[in-house]
Formats: C-alpha cells, structure tokens, sequence
C-alpha cells in the first residue's frame, strides 16, 4: 500500500463525507484495518442538531457539537464538545496511529481545528508512515496542508471534490492506495 497523504475538499453538501463512507466501506471490504474519525450529522425531525465523533476503531461516539450543549466554544448555532474531542478524536488517532493499515479522517473544519491539542495529534497522524484520507473545509486546505508538509516525506495530494468529478476521484483515490481490484466494488 503507498503511503500517500490525500486531502478531499469541496464546497459544503459536495460529498465529501459520502465519499470517505464509500472508500472507507471499500477499504473494510478488502480487510484494510482503518483507524480515525467520521463525523455524521445528527438530525432530530429532519432538523439538524449537531454532528457526532466516532472512532473508526472502538465505534465509540458522542456528541461533538450540538445545539443543546453548553459550552464555551461554539462555531455558528453548535456549542463545540470538547470533552468528546480530546477523549475519543485524539485516542482515535493514537491508536490509529499505533495499529491501523490506513487513517481516515472526516472532517478538519473549524469545529476540529478549535483545539490545538487535536490539531497537533492530526498533524501528527500525517507523519506516520502509512496513508491518511482526510476531507478538509477549502478555507483550512493551504493553512493546515502547508503544516502538513513540513513534517511529510511522502506525497501530499489534495482533491477539490465536484458532483461531477466524484467518481473519478474516488477511483483514483484507490489507485493511489495502491489497492487492486476495485472495479468489482464500484
């Protein structure tokens, strides 16, 4: 497997995490052990809540954002849980650096960014030597990448997600893993 570092950003709603689920659902289907984040919406009647943090490894969760809780960080109408971001994103990544084949992360936005505590344990999971998937907000991609690259000595790509270009770039994020046989997948 290549160690490639890839970025996936896009505008808002373009697909990113749709995108990571699939390649994430492919890696599982092909035995990858895969570590990290997702972080799903939460809807409540059709309402958007706040977003969820799951460990890819422990499929332990909570919420972190949410418009019902108190806290003293907040991005937009959702108060940032802090607590679930150190406790499950940063273990998350330590044992994803420690035991899995491939890391995903999903997603580097504000929300993620508001502790350097996790952004230094992000930019960490980059340095390991073995390939990262992360969907980033287009406002963080040149910041958060530049960082990424002092500490990288492998490739480090970066795709801007369409509608148009989705399948396309989910193939060649798969080839770029260096995984064979994925036809049969998609």
């Amino acid at each position: 497997m290549n160690l490639v570092k890839i970025f996936i950003t896009g505008r808002p709603g373009v697909g990113k995490s749709t995108l990571i689920r699939h390649i994430l659902e492919y890696l599982q289907f092909k035995k990858v052990s895969v570590g990290g984040i997702i972080t799903p919406e939460v809807r409540e009647k059709g309402r958007r809540i706040g977003f969820k943090i799951v460990d890819l490894m422990s499929n332990e969760s909570d919420f972190l954002a949410s418009i019902y809780i108190k806290s003293n960080y907040r991005v937009g109408k959702y108060y940032i849980n802090l607590d679930a971001l150190h406790r499950i994103g940063i273990n998350a990544l330590d044992v994803a650096i420690k035991k899995a084949q491939v890391i995903i992360v999903d997603e580097i936005g504000k929300m993620e960014l508001i502790s350097n505590e996790f952004k230094r344990k992000l930019i960490d999971s980059f340095a390991v030597k073995k390939p990262v998937i992360a969907t980033i907000g287009l406002y963080f991609v040149k910041l958060f990448i530049n960082e990424v690259k002092k500490r990288v000595n492998s490739s480090v790509l970066v795709y801007e997600l369409t509608r148009e270009n989705f399948n396309h770039i989910k193939k060649s994020i798969v080839d770029k893993l260096g995984l064979n046989n994925h036809q049969k997948l998609f």
